[in-house]
């Protein structure tokens, strides 16, 4: 089905679950434009007010109103906490795509569930890391936690993703703050 467009739409609406995740895509999306040189492009991000679970239940209802106004949306959650746990990551956007396209995003619209949670992303770049929470000791970030018992040396990322970056950002006395995502 071809969609016809009214007007001037804007580029892409984002319902976030959470504020962290929204501050994630504000840092991700100029970054993606340079490194895959990809269009530059608009978004609208939103945090939808009961976090993980409102997303899951209420992605069509929240952004019915907006399928006019912008070509595409981006719903983005948790699979933790979203009160949908026993179904994957995989079902859970596909229930939330399939609810959207019948609420007028047909095709224009896309889930992502992130599993197991959102701080496993961040374990992917020491530098970022690094800079996000101000470390300025001298041993690195890895072998901090390998020491601490946040990380097994095989092990790329921590088993315990979320859990280990609030250590690491204890131990910088860095406050926390969803612009840390960024």
């Amino acid at each position: 089905m071809q969609v016809e467009y009214l007007g001037s739409m804007k580029d892409l609406i984002v319902l976030a679950a959470d504020k962290d995740i929204e501050f994630l895509l504000r840092g991700l999306f100029p970054r993606l434009i340079r490194t895959e040189h990809i269009k530059n492009f608009s978004f609208d991000p939103f945090v939808h007010p009961y976090r993980d679970p409102g997303v899951y239940h209420q992605a069509d209802d929240f952004l019915r109103s907006h399928s006019r106004n912008y070509s595409y949306a981006m719903v983005v959650l948790d699979r933790s906490g979203c009160g949908a746990e026993s179904l994957s990551r995989v079902e859970i956007e596909e229930s939330i795509e399939k609810k959207l396209f019948q609420s007028g995003w047909e095709f224009r619209a896309c889930a992502i569930v992130i599993d197991p949670e959102l701080e496993n992303w961040i374990w992917v770049n020491e530098v970022r890391i690094r800079e996000a929470v101000s470390w300025e000791f001298p041993t690195d970030i890895y072998n901090w936690l390998h020491s601490n018992n946040w990380k097994d040396p095989r092990r790329a990322k921590p088993s315990q993703p979320k859990e280990a970056f609030l250590a690491v950002m204890k131990e910088c006395r860095t406050p926390r703050s969803s612009s840390v995502y960024q």
